[in-house]
């Protein structure tokens, strides 16, 4: 019985640690956008968890966000449906698709390089406008640290939110990763 009662107390000291170290983890980082070297894990199949970048046949649904890898720059699918470019920080809006309460259930970056916004059962709300044959390979929407939201495809931009910070202000040129 000795052992028993051992073996129960040390399960749940390792229980107990793990939560005090998910909450650490979350009073931490939980309202500061990622952690501070900006790596996230990969969720399979699915959206970054919180990295900087929307591949290929990847969506962002409501209540997800990427960050820029310093962490300063959150994109935000809000459960209203509005997707908004924002500083993590303070909250200020940089860039919003405008579609609050439209029924918007995802974001997702195409094959052919278009990134759109889809309501319920598949009707476009909002798309980047990009597709074309060199649209083919390795494209790609990025939260950048400069606050920028670019569309690219083999390093060459095809798309822009125009809302960098930095030298020269909000506009267009002077991108960077």
């Amino acid at each position: 019985m000795t052992k028993r009662m051992n073996v129960l107390k040390s399960v749940c000291g390792v229980v107990l640690l793990c939560g005090l170290l998910a909450g650490a983890a979350v009073a931490q980082y939980g309202q500061q956008g990622p952690p501070p070297d900006g790596r996230w894990q990969q969720g399979p199949g699915g959206p970054p968890q919180g990295g900087d970048t929307l591949r290929v046949n990847q969506s962002l649904g409501r209540g997800q966000s990427l960050y820029s890898r310093s962490g300063q720059f959150q994109l935000n699918f809000q459960g209203d449906g509005n997707v908004v470019l924002k500083r993590t920080r303070s909250g200020e809006v940089l860039w919003a698709t405008g579609t609050a309460g439209s029924g918007a259930e995802r974001l997702t970056m195409q094959e052919d390089g278009n990134a759109v916004l889809y309501a319920r059962g598949g009707r476009p709300l909002w798309n980047s406008g990009v597709t074309g044959p060199d649209m083919r390979h390795g494209q790609e929407l990025i939260v950048q640290d400069d606050g920028n939201l670019v569309v690219y495809s083999r390093g060459r931009v095809y798309w822009a939110s125009g809302t960098q910070r930095g030298p020269g202000g909000p506009g267009p040129g002077g991108w960077q990763r």
